[in-house]
């Protein structure tokens, strides 16, 4: 039988973020941590890494389809609440759920700096949304794994 997770924790938590109810949605979150943790310490070794990974990309995924100017804002907000879950599914190094993480990344970022330019002839809120745009890659920055030097 494979281990289920109740999958609904990210995405209040994502809700509550894009409400600027950060500690809401870190309790969501937090809830969602307990959630793997518990299952991690009841399978131990047979936990299958695909089924984290998977797991992982489902918390982290955030859909950019009604992604605009009015909500960019609160898209961020969620954004940096959950993308630790797609770079968690990235560090997996599961040949398929691992791709998709990285996948869905990029195509949310691609899509948030998309928005960003668009706003070409409004250049204070193409500013303020490139600030936005920056700190949530300064933020994403952070889980990017150290890199190796090389002796």
């Amino acid at each position: 039988m494979k281990p289920q997770l109740p999958k609904f924790q990210p995405a209040l938590a994502i809700v509550y973020g894009r409400q600027d109810r950060e500690d809401d949605a870190v309790a969501y979150l937090n809830e969602a941590e307990r959630g793997i943790e518990k299952v991690q310490a009841e399978k131990g070794t047979e936990l299958p890494k695909e089924w984290l990974a998977k797991t992982y990309v489902q918390m982290g995924g955030v859909s950019t389809n009604q992604l605009g100017v009015q909500n960019f804002s609160a898209f961020v907000r969620g954004q940096k609440l959950v993308q630790i879950y797609l770079f968690r599914a990235v560090r997996l190094n599961d040949r398929n759920w691992s791709t998709r993480a990285k996948t869905r990344l990029q195509e949310t970022y691609r899509d948030l700096f998309t928005v960003v330019e668009s706003q070409r002839e409004q250049r204070r809120l193409q500013s303020a949304l490139g600030a936005e745009l920056l700190g949530l890659i300064d933020q994403a920055e952070l889980y990017r794994p150290p890199w190796r030097v090389r002796k």
